[in-house]
């Protein structure tokens, strides 16, 4: 069960994250789609912290 979401740097704990893309091994459109649903979810934290920081 994933406790979080993280970013591609958090790819050996429980969060949930992106998949990476490798030298020469693209991500496949599934792999996409998966990304861009994580990234929908984990956006909009990153600006509401970045906010009181500016």
């Amino acid at each position: 069960m994933h406790t979080a979401i993280g970013d591609k740097g958090y790819q050996a704990t429980p969060c949930l994250t992106p998949y990476k893309n490798y030298r020469n091994q693209p991500l496949t459109t599934a792999q996409q789609q998966v990304n861009s649903q994580i990234n929908k979810l984990r956006a909009p934290v990153e600006r509401a912290i970045a906010q009181p920081k500016n």
